[in-house]
């Protein structure tokens, strides 16, 4: 989706707000439901659950192709939630609903560490490693789809390149991304997380140093380094993340447990379109021409990104984040205390 965005812009005349939507209406909603599928996994079963959500993915696809419309290719991705692209951040709409989300979590919280089989746990985030893990998958992702979406229009609407030329630019990184995590999995096994999420955010942030002079005669030589660099440093992340979602949790939670990495990876991406997106819309003149230079305060966040995984790569890694993992295993071991129900009186 990300390389056919310039052909949207064109073909649709959507703005750069209307193509952050089309990547973040997608990662929202499906960031919205990740957890209750796992927990729907648990309870009706995992391939029950695949393939009522094949079957609506091969529908939405199909509406997708037939928008007629960028709003109407938006509606088939998802259903619109946030404006911060569009209002600007620090708009009442905005705000309000920052705050809205926060009334929301913390009543969530409450009213979930009451229930005797609650779809989020709290108890979850009370082990080190996997509250790391969560907001790593946070910080990679949102470096990851900031990248997708800003290498995309660069490449096509700064250097001229076709979708097909620009995605065979981007296979460097691809392959990086596809070799790397059985390997980074092997060295999880061998050595622990750290060393491969302490490389990875080095990879990252290295790779978001290499693209923040990028203009329109930047040497594809530089660009080749850049991609191999932040595919190297994004591959060797996914594995370290699922290993510290899972680990130590009962069957009965897994499912929930790898869905609340898992909605952490599309809330990270849905972020980083958003973030990425609005600080480039802030920069951006009348023309894509200037696209390059407004880029660079979005190359700096990846560089930031890429450091945040370096430090929780080595705060989740040391023996007391590990001995909390283990008290968490062990109270999920003994079954929550039913709530007992209130009476009138």
């Amino acid at each position: 989706m990300n390389l056919a965005l310039p052909s949207i812009r064109r073909d649709l005349g959507s703005s750069l707000s209307d193509l952050q939507w089309v990547i973040d209406a997608y990662t929202l909603v499906l960031a919205s439901l990740l957890m209750l599928g796992g927990s729907t996994g648990d309870r009706v079963g995992r391939r029950r659950t695949f393939q009522a959500g094949l079957t609506l993915f091969g529908l939405g696809s199909l509406l997708c192709s037939l928008a007629p419309s960028t709003g109407w290719l938006i509606a088939f991705r998802a259903v619109q939630a946030i404006e911060g692209p569009v209002r600007g951040w620090g708009s009442p709409v905005i705000v309000g609903s920052f705050l809205a989300a926060a009334a929301a979590l913390a009543g969530l919280l409450r009213v979930e560490s009451r229930r005797a089989e609650p779809l989020l746990d709290p108890r979850f985030f009370t082990s080190i490693p996997f509250s790391a893990a969560t907001l790593t998958a946070v910080a990679a992702f949102a470096a990851f789809a900031g990248f997708l979406f800003l290498n995309a229009l660069y490449l096509q609407d700064v250097r001229g390149y076709s979708p097909l030329h620009a995605g065979l630019l981007t296979l460097p990184m691809a392959a990086m991304t596809a070799v790397l995590p059985p390997i980074s999995g092997r060295i999880v096994a061998r050595r622990g997380a750290r060393l491969p999420l302490v490389i990875g955010g080095v990879g990252i942030a290295a790779g978001g140093c290499l693209l923040l002079p990028l203009d329109a005669s930047t040497p594809l030589v530089l660009l080749f380094v850049a991609y191999v660099v932040f595919g190297v440093g994004f591959g060797l992340i996914n594995a370290p993340i699922t290993n510290a979602a899972v680990s130590g949790m009962p069957v009965a939670q897994a499912g929930v447990a790898a869905g609340v990495a898992s909605t952490s990876r599309q809330v990270g991406s849905a972020l980083g379109v958003a973030v990425l997106g609005s600080l480039v819309t802030s920069q951006l003149a009348t023309s894509f021409g200037d696209f390059a230079a407004a880029a660079r305060p979005a190359w700096v966040v990846v560089i930031g990104c890429g450091l945040v995984v370096v430090a929780l790569g080595v705060v989740g890694t040391t023996e007391r984040a590990r001995a909390t993992a283990r008290r968490t295993a062990e109270r999920f071991a003994v079954p929550a205390p039913a709530v007992a129900p209130s009476t009138a009186g």
